[in-house]
């Protein structure tokens, strides 16, 4: 698999590298350590099970390394994920919400692509899910390692509405990629039309 799809040695390297900082160093960073395994083993199954195409691979793979990185670095005294882009709201964990979740709807869709009775509705349902299996992920770890990784229904509310904003840009993907095909059809469409 590796050499059909590098993006998946790109992902065991970046998931080892975060677990190895994560355990050497310790501290808060522990509470990341079942995100980081249950991800890279989610990631490495998407693209030995489904096979995607290899920009689609590359996209996982970057977007779960820098996954690992916003749990596995230190910006001053808190981990990367936390940095704050101006105010509480704006912050790198969310632009990994919103990215992961415009991902995956161009994922699901690459993959639903072809098979007969998948519509857009169940692309993003599929989608929608898989945020919430982080954030469940999330949860279960914050009860499971009190003290380790701190658990607060705010910041999850708003990972949350970084989800539906990525859903919404995927779909808005979605529907201007279809739309170019019946566009240059249309037009193939006139061209012969006037030489008939």
């Amino acid at each position: 698999m590796s050499r059909e799809h590098p993006p998946a040695v790109v992902i065991i390297a970046a998931a080892a590298t975060a677990v190895s900082v994560v355990v050497f160093l310790g501290g808060p960073r522990l509470g990341y350590l079942p995100g980081i395994v249950f991800s890279a083993i989610v990631g490495l199954l998407i693209l030995w099970r489904f096979r995607p195409s290899l920009s689609m691979s590359w996209l996982v793979a970057v977007l779960l390394a820098a996954y690992y990185l916003g749990g596995a670095v230190v910006v001053g005294d808190d981990v990367m994920a936390h940095l704050h882009l101006g105010n509480d709201i704006l912050r790198y964990d969310r632009g990994i919400h919103v990215l992961g979740a415009l991902i995956t709807v161009l994922l699901v869709a690459e993959i639903a692509r072809g098979r007969k009775a998948v519509s857009g509705v169940i692309v993003l349902a599929i989608a929608a899910g898989a945020g919430l299996l982080v954030e469940s992920v999330e949860l279960f770890t914050a009860l499971g390692l009190p003290g380790l990784f701190s658990y607060d229904i705010v910041d999850s509310s708003l990972d949350v509405v970084g989800n539906t904003v990525g859903l919404a840009l995927g779909f808005v993907a979605l529907v201007l990629a279809r739309r170019r095909p019946l566009a240059e059809r249309a037009a193939r469409s006139v061209q012969q039309a006037r030489y008939d």
